[in-house]
């Protein structure tokens, strides 16, 4: 109970904690990019009755009796309920949120200046080192050789890979690398969501219109543009027309995109079958793989490789070429699959597939691996 006025340190001036005897429920906006559909439950206070102790409804865990995460950068269009609190019915509730610290830390390698040190080593970083001196980064994903960064501030940035030129991968305008710099590709600020595959060459993001867009190499069509038009896309340039993309994966020669309504397309190399449309032919433009919805996909980060990925149902399903074994089925072979087929009967969470080998996160919680040892 008390005033929900916000002084300079932000917390009202008379407060009670009630979060032990308080279920605070969120539900999360189904429209967001974080790669689940939430549904009503019975115990959600707000489709449902009672309270919802115990249900989780976002990747951070279980929002129950206690103080919860709220990752920053979750998009999330929250329904909050409060119930059973014991407090009179005449107690102002206030919402109370603390902003936790997104700095940016990174260890390993920094043969290409990833680590922003101010030089390269082939020895690596040996301890987690904090990467500039921004703290409001919403996202990160670390390729081979390069790295991407989106911000809270709706900004993508580009460091790493220490040569002299390249393909347009810092989305700049240039084909010049600017060395232990962060740069930022393009000058838009409505991106809300990057790249989730390991490509070291081509870029990918999505805008907070829905809209998908690449840069980068684009020899295969794999960064959307018609490569009778450009091999070297130097900015940001649309993908078609669509506004309803959700999640973008760039490796290797190939880009599979899924949309909101859980639909797979793919788009680039695919005379290995990679894109597992059912043909061998190469495009730019963004084609439906089957009618079945998905959770999650992989493009492997070799040219003419294979391809994972899981279906809503949690299925997993593989399709390309099975070189290294990559398809999980006992054998390897120089055969090419250009349609996706089940791998198995078991149910599963994630799937990662890298150079040669394939990882991946059983619904039961084991991790599981296979491919060149």
């Amino acid at each position: 109970s008390g005033s929900c006025a916000s002084p300079s340190g932000g917390t009202p001036s008379t407060w009670t904690d009630v979060t032990g005897t308080t279920s605070i429920a969120f539900k999360d906006n189904p429209l967001t990019n974080d790669g689940v559909y939430y549904v009503a439950s019975s115990s959600d206070p707000i489709d449902g009755v009672k309270t919802m102790l115990g249900q989780t409804y976002n990747e951070s865990g279980v929002f129950g009796n206690a103080s919860s995460t709220i990752y920053d950068g979750q998009d999330a269009l929250f329904d909050f309920a409060l119930y059973d609190n014991s407090a009179p019915i005449s107690s102002t509730f206030c919402f109370r949120a603390v902003k936790a610290d997104r700095s940016l830390y990174l260890a390993g390698s920094n043969s290409q200046g990833v680590q922003l040190t101010g030089a390269t080593s082939s020895s690596g970083v040996l301890t987690y080192t904090k990467v500039g001196n921004t703290s409001n980064w919403k996202s990160f994903s670390w390729q081979a050789l390069n790295a991407t960064g989106l911000r809270g501030d709706g900004s993508i940035w580009q460091w790493g890979v220490a040569g002299a030129t390249n393909n347009g991968l810092f989305g700049n305008g240039s084909t010049v690398y600017p060395l232990f710099q962060m740069v930022q590709v393009g000058s838009s600020t409505d991106w809300i969501s990057i790249n989730e595959g390991r490509s070291s060459y081509t870029g990918y993001a999505i805008k907070a219109d829905g809209t998908a867009w690449g840069w980068g190499y684009n020899g295969s069509g794999q960064a959307g543009v018609a490569t009778t038009t450009a091999t070297t896309v130097v900015t940001p340039t649309q993908t078609g027309a669509a506004t309803n993309w959700k999640k973008i994966y760039t490796s290797g020669d190939v880009t599979h995109g899924i949309k909101t309504d859980g639909t797979l397309w793919s788009w680039g190399e695919g005379s290995a079958g990679q894109l597992g449309t059912g043909t061998v032919a190469t495009t730019s433009t963004p084609t439906q793989v089957g009618s079945a919805t998905w959770l999650q996909v992989y493009p492997g980060l070799l040219a003419n490789s294979a391809s994972l990925g899981i279906q809503t149902d949690g299925t997993l399903w593989a399709w390309g070429r099975n070189l290294n074994g990559e398809y999980g089925t006992g054998a390897s072979s120089t055969a090419i699959t250009s349609t996706p087929f089940q791998v198995g009967s078991d149910t599963w969470k994630q799937v990662e597939v890298g150079t040669l080998h394939v990882t991946a996160w059983k619904s039961d919680g084991t991790i599981w691996g296979w491919g060149q040892n």
